[in-house]
């Protein structure tokens, strides 16, 4: 009798500490828990506010580079307009005087009409720098995503940019499957790069090759653009996505066009796009999901 109330009790102990055990380890997983909680949190407002902080900056450095780029044709303008307006105060003034010869008549007319294309010019590069500074916007366009094959689409885009490519070659391997997009983004992205080569990868150059691979992996479209172009150096590469970068001399180029489509694959077409080693060229790889929620 003695000895069963001994293992009853020893029973009861080993089953109380056995509890207590358990109510500690489950306060320590609680305690755990809500501690994870927190740093998640925490590393989520640190993330926006890290990507807020990014937007902002990119910002700047866009509206900073384009008011660079734009103060040069607009102050061209403004001085073209300034000089013309003293030329007609001057023929003015001199008809009203009567020492207006037939040689100074000449002559100012030719100096108005000079001042006069240098102004239009000048307001002319302003509206086509804002025409491309508007391509960066990355809003949708009018057009809803719809579904379509890939293999079709790229086969347009061919036909459709043969005055742009000329002699040189654009050659299409994709597998015949559907996507769900902007369709008018993902060409405007194509079209973007294609164009990148021609003007910058074969520039005086007679020949060149552009090899477009589209496939399904998952749930994704994996585009691989690749041409033979003359590339870019190690700095270039670096700077590829920076807002007004361009490899074109004398600064022929905007340098808008990798910002325009970075910013169209992630805003509207909830893509990305990355450089990937080439042996010769440039190549990128360009992934979006092929059905948008």
């Amino acid at each position: 009798m003695f000895e069963n109330e001994r293992n009853k009790k020893e029973l009861v102990d080993t089953n109380e500490k056995l509890n207590q055990t358990l109510d500690e380890r489950t306060k320590a997983l609680e305690t755990a828990n809500r501690e994870l909680s927190s740093l998640i949190e925490q590393q989520a407002d640190s993330h926006i506010s890290h990507l807020t902080r990014e937007k902002s900056a990119t910002a700047n450095i866009l509206f900073s580079g384009f008011a660079h780029e734009i103060s040069t044709p607009i102050g061209k303008a403004l001085t073209a307009a300034s000089v013309l307006q003293e030329k007609v105060v001057m023929l003015k003034d001199a008809a009203e005087s009567g020492t207006l010869s037939k040689q100074n008549f000449t002559r100012l007319l030719d100096d108005i009409s000079q001042l006069s294309q240098l102004n239009y010019h000048g307001l002319e590069g302003a509206g086509e720098l804002l025409e491309k500074f508007k391509k960066v916007r990355s809003e949708s366009s009018a057009e809803e995503s719809s579904v379509f094959s890939i293999k079709q689409m790229l086969s347009k885009i061919k036909f459709a940019l043969a005055g742009l490519l000329k002699d040189y070659e654009l050659d299409i391997d994709a597998e015949d499957f559907e996507v769900e997009c902007n369709r008018e983004s993902l060409w405007q992205v194509l079209y973007q790069l294609i164009e990148n080569s021609v003007l910058h990868g074969f520039k005086d150059r007679e020949h060149g090759r552009i090899h477009i691979i589209a496939m399904k992996v998952g749930k994704e479209l994996v585009i691989n653009y690749q041409d033979d172009g003359k590339g870019l150096d190690k700095d270039e590469a670096i700077k590829l996505f920076d807002p007004f970068f361009s490899t074109s001399e004398k600064n022929t180029h905007m340098g808008l066009g990798m910002t325009t489509i970075a910013n169209v694959l992630s805003s509207v077409l909830q893509g990305r796009i990355a450089q990937k080693p080439a042996p010769v060229g440039i190549r990128f790889e360009i992934r979006i999901p092929t059905k948008l929620c």
